[in-house]
């Protein structure tokens, strides 16, 4: 089981972008990161090998298409990162699993807008798809195309089920949102947002201009590659 740990931080506020880092680079031994970024015709290279690789082992095709997240929350923001499962490159990789943590008392956003753990989730969504599992300079040659991206919302010490839902309707409703300027389409197909046994899909498609609109650039949440 792959493992790797990251370190999440911001300055100056929701207008600035969020930066990830590893927090033990020593131990990051994936061959296939250095390998896929070093060049588009390496980075295609390797696509193929792995792609052979996974056809001997059909039996296996979604578990080693399957990057697996563990993610916690504070109250007022994304603490850890941790990946659990990365078998595949960024290309190959077809399926997103997210498990998030969050205390009972953590505020996604409401009426006056979102909150930090939302904008936090946007980066991690944004920076996954353009940098990997890195989540950092340098970008992939190609950005990541999904299947599927499943978000898992677990709140630690949740007696109130007014607030789990809450938390659940806001991330629902704020990921449908994301859907309709049409910048997702060709990075994810669907989407879907589950808290114990209930789970709501969503499925991407092409509309708008696809850029992110104006008042959202205001909040500071900007898509695509940091220049």
């Amino acid at each position: 089981m792959t493992k790797l740990k990251i370190t999440f931080s911001k300055s100056g506020g929701m207008l600035e972008r969020a930066t990830f880092t590893l927090s033990e680079p020593g131990r990051f031994s994936l061959p296939w990161v250095n390998l896929s970024l070093a060049c588009k015709t390496c980075h295609h290279d390797l696509q193929d090998y792995v792609e052979d690789n996974k056809k001997r082992r059909s039996g296996h095709a979604d578990d080693l298409r399957t990057y697996v997240m563990d993610i916690t929350f504070n109250q007022g923001d994304l603490e850890v990162i941790t990946w659990r499962h990365l078998p595949c490159t960024p290309a190959q990789a077809k399926i997103i699993i997210v498990n998030a943590k969050a205390p009972e008392q953590t505020s996604f956003g409401g009426d006056g807008g979102p909150g930090q753990p939302a904008y936090s989730l946007w980066y991690l969504l944004n920076n996954t798809l353009h940098y990997g599992p890195r989540m950092q300079h340098p970008a992939l040659p190609e950005h990541m195309h999904v299947q599927e991206l499943r978000m898992q919302l677990h709140q630690r010490n949740g007696n109130s089920h007014g607030r789990q839902t809450r938390a659940f309707e806001y991330i629902y409703s704020w990921m449908h949102t994301l859907l309709w300027p049409g910048f997702l389409f060709g990075y994810v197909d669907r989407l879907y947002v589950s808290i114990k046994q209930h789970t709501k899909e969503l499925v991407v498609q092409s509309r708008g201009d696809c850029s992110v609109p104006h008042e959202w650039v205001r909040w500071g949440f900007k898509w695509g590659v940091a220049r």
